[in-house]
């Protein structure tokens, strides 16, 4: 792992789902940690929508040292929210998370 493309400062964000007051979820997200990041090239995803009809999903992978960071997570960086759809901890001393920006 190079550090010095660690240059991008990130916040982790944990979901949260407290139950409202008819026994549903309202999911929120709160920050946990900033971590530096690498950010990888995007990737590209082909996904079928409905019928034949298909759409291009944008994954940007990020890098970071072992940290505490789960599936359905969230990283902040300035004013992109990401969603962690993919984490591998294959190789030893790094993570890289697989994120697709979420539309808020």
């Amino acid at each position: 792992m190079n550090v010095d493309k660690m240059n991008r400062r990130v916040m982790l964000l944990r979901p949260e789902s407290p139950l409202d007051e008819i026994n549903g979820c309202d999911t929120t997200y709160t920050p946990t940690r900033e971590v530096w990041a690498e950010f990888l090239k995007p990737g590209f995803v082909s996904r079928a929508l409905f019928g034949d009809a298909a759409a291009v999903e944008v994954t940007q992978g990020m890098r970071l040292r072992p940290v505490e960071v789960a599936k359905g997570w969230r990283v902040k960086h300035g004013e992109h929210v990401f969603h962690v759809e993919h984490i591998d901890d294959t190789t030893p001393g790094e993570l890289i998370l697989t994120t697709s920006e979420v539309q808020l």
